[in-house]
């Protein structure tokens, strides 16, 4: 350690004394403010340490604290104080109606800062006038169905140059890294969508590269919650001087070449694929900013360009694995969707986009792998069998459920969840008979153990098509349409009976579809 480090040892010493000071007089104006409680914390690092030492994911540290706390709950991350907040209604009321008391978001390390231009981010600016305009910039020039139309020459291109290089492993390597494989080819898009030209496979992965340093020398360190302590990380601080320079390098010439392109009004050729407006950087040519001074800078640029590659690529192949993993692991469901795909297409027939409209199973499959909505279960615990035709969910309990069902620790909720479900309609029972064919409700004590048959009342709210349910390593059914399910005689006998659907519909619009009636 040298004379330096010595010094700004002692100056890190006599500021972290300073926070000290106001850190206990913070504390105690929070009690005085009333805030949630929380687990008590070490000095100076708060519960940092104690989140740090148990090695576990944060979710799941943040699911052992409901438990005691409640569901809304305090941690002093060092410097930094977190309200935890767990609770479905407490969020919609934070993020929904008092959203603008809550859109801001907290100061930036100054690792962040280098990449982000001083908060020049779609997700880092500060609520407010700049970032209103970069959203509708981004969802208008973005992700509107006109612009995906518009933009469906960049898919075509992926997607072949996908298959060849997949051949191409294959037969070089005798096997494929799919996840790469797949994540180049997302990458890829995402690059064109912005830059409206085709890029050469070795370019873009040496961006997509850079963007992964990106990310990873961005991710949440121990300045960022005690910042007292920033000066002692100047060797990481030159470090994302460097990245951002070699990154500024790799993406400022695609910048240009399209401006160039823009300012001579040029059609569209072999390298510039997309026409004037097409490409998501035409919009920022033109994007003035008063928060920015005027007209967005190179650099500026190349940061509302990247974090929309990163947030991209990182989602979609997340999703993506996720949707092969269950495929792979059951081969029912793989098999069905391939015989759904052949039928369409032919055995070496290429799918095309309007194709999907006609593969009722794939869509269904890609209904839960794209949305990753969380799935609702709702359940009333009852003395004597019961019809369900409506269901008071203000009244009754009313739990929110997210796959995969490993994650649930409640032996309860598992259980109900045994079953892994694909479908289109906005409400599904839990099981089908495989005897009748009809849909069930399992009625629940210590284990799986009675059915009984339900019918579901005419409403606007279901589409007319089938439903599938995909039981665990066996045989996938599908269901009769739910309009036209006919009352069998009931079991008798206390329990819990499950509904299961999904979350996006709202509870007051469940209130009429789902009655429980003594019989």
């Amino acid at each position: 350690m040298d004379l330096t480090d010595v010094i700004i040892f002692l100056f890190a010493l006599y500021f972290l004394n300073l926070w000290w000071r106001r850190y206990s007089s913070s504390r105690s104006s929070q009690c005085r403010m009333n805030i949630p409680p929380g687990p008590k914390g070490w000095p100076l690092v708060g519960n940092l340490l104690q989140v740090i030492f148990q090695g576990r994911h944060f979710v799941f540290i943040m699911r052992d604290l409901r438990k005691k706390y409640g569901p809304i709950f305090t941690m002093q991350m060092g410097q930094r104080t977190m309200i935890i907040v767990t609770d479905e209604k407490l969020i919609h009321e934070a993020l929904v109606q008092r959203g603008p008391t809550f859109a801001s978001r907290p100061p930036d390390s100054p690792i962040r800062l280098i990449f982000s231009v001083g908060k020049c981010a779609i997700n880092s600016a500060e609520y407010g006038s700049l970032w209103r305009i970069l959203r509708r910039n981004f969802v208008t020039e973005l992700v509107t169905p006109t612009r995906v139309k518009q933009c469906s020459w960049i898919r075509t291109w992926a997607m072949e140059n996908h298959m060849k290089r997949i051949q191409t492993e294959s037969v070089e390597k005798g096997f494929v890294e799919v996840m790469s494989q797949c994540r180049l080819t997302i990458c890829s898009i995402l690059i064109c969508l912005c830059f409206g030209a085709k890029i050469t496979e070795e370019k873009i992965k040496n961006i997509e590269n850079v963007l992964k340093d990106v990310m990873l020398i961005t991710s949440p360190k121990l300045p960022d919650f005690l910042p007292v302590f920033t000066p002692l990380f100047r060797r990481q601080v030159r470090e994302a001087r460097e990245l951002r320079k070699t990154q500024l390098e790799c993406l400022v010439p695609m910048i240009k070449n399209r401006r160039a392109f823009v300012d001579a009004k040029e059609s569209p050729n072999e390298e510039m694929v997309s026409p004037i407006g097409a490409a998501y950087v035409d919009s920022l040519f033109t994007l003035k900013p008063v928060e920015r001074g005027g007209e967005l800078r190179d650099e500026e640029i190349v940061t509302l360009c990247s974090e929309i590659v990163s947030a991209g690529t990182d989602t979609s192949a997340t999703t993506l694995e996720w949707a092969l993993h269950h495929l792979v692991t059951d081969q029912n469901i793989q098999e069905k969707l391939y015989e759904e795909v052949v039928g369409v297409v032919g055995k070496n027939g290429v799918v095309e986009e309007d194709d999907v409209a006609k593969m009722p199973y794939l869509e269904a499959i890609l209904d839960v792998c794209l949305r990753r909505t969380p799935y609702w279960i709702a359940y009333v615990k009852g003395k004597t069998c019961k019809t369900i035709k409506t269901f008071d969910f203000s009244k009754e309990r009313f739990e929110i459920l997210f796959l995969p069902p490993t994650t649930i620790e409640s032996s309860k909720l598992a259980n109900s969840f045994s079953l892994g479900v694909f479908r289109r309609d906005k409400l599904s029972l839990l099981h089908e008979s495989r005897v009748t064919g009809k849909i069930y409700l399992c009625v629940m004590k210590k284990h799986w153990s009675k059915l009984m048959t339900v019918s579901i009342p005419q409403s606007l709210m279901f589409p007319k098509c089938s439903s599938y349910f995909v039981e665990n390593n066996e045989k996938d059914d599908e269901c009769q349409n739910v309009e036209n399910l006919s009352m069998d005689p009931l079991i008798s006998g206390s329990g819990f009976y499950y509904v299961l659907g999904f979350k996006e519909i709202e509870m007051e619009e469940m209130e009429t579809m789902v009655e429980i009636d003594q019989v």
